[in-house]
């Protein structure tokens, strides 16, 4: 029994073990089946979640690795003259750039791109072998119709290699045509002048590739000018094709307004051209003419030219008529029309003149040696009295203190930014009258000691035409938006200077001037003109220089018809050659030429005129030539400020610095 007994329990335990082998067999063979089990429930679950709770987050990943990002570019406003004929302008282009991880060959690449291109193969070859870059800048404001013709040999190429009969030649002809799609073709713009360096000097210019303005106009209005880019979102595939439909445009590109300017092309061509000669003629440094009409500040034409360093007479960037000068004699009408406006004179008004005047220890001379005479305020304006305009001044001092000298230059715009907006317009310098010395009642009243601008002296004249009512002049007529939205810019500023009456009362004697008097010699039949010419020295280190270094500026000034004036002419000519320096001389040709042209040009009628001449367009400007040097014999200056001596050492040296300033500003004002 006790055997029986042993044997079942190993029996037992045999079973038990054999029952735990068996359990944890199974348990093992279960494990994995369970982890699978689980993980699949895992996966189940994110798939899950993520499709039904983070579905827009995964979407827009895969998205973001697909999408990419296009700049959509427009171009750049138009500046367009008064009657719609563009001046400047944007037009298309091409850029072309390169991948060099993908060329083989860049001196062959280089050969083919730079001939069809006309680029400097070496320049082409370094940018096909730029390291470490999959995008290398070959060439910016390509012509469309070069890129056409390097598009279309490649074309041939390709067809050439397609004509290969043996494999091996072809295959490796195959390589070579390969290393062309590494080229990259994009859009670009060039800013164009459309008619050469015409109102260069008003329009301004861009940087060279057309993204950065960098004067005039182009500054002014870069604002409405510049374009806005848009953003266009694109789907990406394999290899980098773009998945059709998947264009998506975020932003619209928006083209840049128009600025439409008061000047008129024709007359621009003319003046410019009229003004470049006559440069060339006296062999003067460069100049500057104002045209315009008085009533509205309009100007229809600013021209500025200047002579480079080859001594050829160019039309300038630098734009003369913001810039200062000493104008010598055509200053004279402020103090006169002070006296007039003020009740002290008439024309009709006698001073008794002697041909010098001594102020403190400086002399002042008139232009010619007369004896003491008597003469009416009118007929010291026409002949231009140094000593007379003195004297008037000194009448207007004696009344209102020179503080209203300084009153009247300031009403008549002078030291003060004229309003016309334009980069790097200089104010000029009225001292006050707190610090005059002895001489300055008689330098300043006739032009020297005190620096204006050519387009404030014009803005002057304009009083006198607009019967003492100064206008702001503007070379901006309105601004029209990408979706045709015109803008007028018809608000110039005004305000009234002097009375009417005695604007009219210095509009006689600027009549004189051209009827009899220093202009006489520019005056045109059956037509009233009011002018004045003027001669000024010129600061030169310090001084006025001596009688053999001197240099001058001549102006000439006035408006027409005299009694109901629609055009105001201002003439600048810089340091013309001695001999040929004087107002009437240098400056006066010009002015009555273009005279002439705009009464033409507007069918201004004269008392002899029977029917108005037909307008013409404008032609393309042309760089004029100069005219050699011309040796002449110095003659007695009409209508120099006889005052080399009468400025006090410090006031010198502070118009030698205003002078400086103007003659070496920034070169794109």
């Amino acid at each position: 029994m006790e055997r029986r007994a042993r044997t079942s329990r190993r029996s037992l335990a045999r079973r038990r073990s054999a029952e735990s082998r068996r359990v944890r067999f199974q348990f093992r063979l279960a494990t994995p089946y369970f982890v699978v089990i689980g993980l699949v429930l895992v996966l189940v679950a994110r798939l899950l979640w993520v499709g039904v709770f983070e579905s827009d987050v995964f979407a827009e990943k895969g998205l973001a690795k697909r999408e990419r990002t296009v700049v959509l570019k427009e171009m750049r406003g138009t500046i367009y003259d008064r009657n719609g004929e563009a001046l400047v302008m944007t037009v298309p282009t091409k850029l072309i750039a390169a991948d060099p991880t993908m060329i083989s060959n860049p001196v062959g690449v280089a050969e083919a791109v730079s001939l069809t291109l006309g680029l400097d193969r070496v320049a082409v070859e370094n940018a096909l072998t730029k390291p470490d870059t999959r995008y290398s800048l070959i060439a910016r404001q390509v012509d469309a119709e070069a890129i056409n013709r390097l598009q279309g040999l490649i074309a041939q190429m390709r067809s050439e290699v397609d004509a290969i009969a043996d494999e091996t030649a072809k295959n490796a002809a195959l390589e070579a045509v390969k290393d062309y799609q590494a080229l990259i073709y994009d859009e670009d713009y060039a800013r164009v002048p459309t008619n050469g360096s015409l109102a260069r000097s008003v329009t301004g210019r861009m940087d060279r590739y057309a993204e950065n303005a960098m004067s005039g106009i182009e500054l002014l209005y870069d604002e409405q000018l510049r374009a806005t880019d848009g953003i266009e979102r694109v789907e990406k595939g394999v290899g980098g094709i773009t998945i059709p439909g998947s264009e998506r445009v975020v932003r619209q590109a928006r083209a840049g307004s128009d600025v439409t300017l008061t000047l008129d092309r024709s007359l621009q061509y003319f003046v410019e051209d009229a003004l470049a000669r006559q440069v060339a003629a006296v062999n003067a440094k460069g100049g500057t003419v104002i045209v315009g009409r008085p009533q509205t500040g309009e100007v229809l034409a600013m021209a500025n030219v200047a002579r480079n360093e080859a001594g050829e007479v160019v039309q300038g960037t630098l734009n003369q008529a913001l810039r200062l000068y000493e104008p010598g004699s055509v200053m004279k009408i402020v103090p006169i029309a002070a006296a007039y406006d003020q009740g002290i004179m008439t024309t009709e008004s006698t001073l008794h003149v002697p041909d010098s005047i001594t102020l403190y220890d400086k002399t002042i001379n008139d232009s010619h040696r007369h004896a003491a005479m008597d003469m009416t305020t009118k007929r010291i304006l026409a002949e231009s009295s140094n000593v007379g305009t003195i004297k008037i001044a000194q009448a207007v001092a004696e009344h209102g203190g020179r503080e209203m000298i300084v009153d009247y230059l300031h009403r008549f715009g002078f030291g003060e930014y004229t309003g016309v907006g334009l980069p790097k317009e200089q104010s000029g310098i009225v001292k006050p009258a707190a610090e005059w010395n002895g001489s300055d009642i008689g330098s300043i009243p006739i032009g020297q000691s005190v620096t204006v601008t050519p387009l404030q002296m014009w803005g002057a004249y304009n009083v006198i035409a607009n019967d003492g009512v100064f206008v702001e002049p503007k070379v901006v007529r309105s601004v029209i938006d990408a979706e045709g939205k015109r803008t007028a810019l018809d608000n110039a500023g005004s305000r009234r200077v002097t009375s009417a009456a005695a604007a009219n009362m210095v509009t006689a004697g600027l009549k004189d001037v051209i009827e009899d008097g220093t202009g006489n010699d520019f005056k045109i039949e059956g037509l009233d003109i009011a002018a004045k010419t003027g001669t000024a020295y010129k600061v030169q280190n310090g001084t006025y220089g001596t009688a053999a270094t001197r240099k001058y500026s001549a102006s000439f000034a006035g408006f027409f018809p005299a009694d109901d004036p629609e055009i105001t002419i201002m003439v600048m000519i810089d340091e013309p050659g001695r001999g040929q320096h004087f107002g009437a001389t240098a400056a006066g040709p010009v002015f009555q030429e273009i005279a002439r042209e705009a009464m033409r040009r507007f069918a201004i009628a004269t008392d002899d005129a029977t029917q108005p001449a037909k307008l013409v367009r404008a032609q393309a400007a042309t760089p004029p030539t100069t005219a050699p040097p011309t040796t002449l014999v110095p003659a007695v200056d009409p209508n120099a400020s006889a005052i080399a001596a009468t400025l006090a050492p410090t006031d010198v040296a502070a118009t030698a610095a205003l002078t400086a300033t103007a003659a070496n500003g920034d070169r794109d004002g």
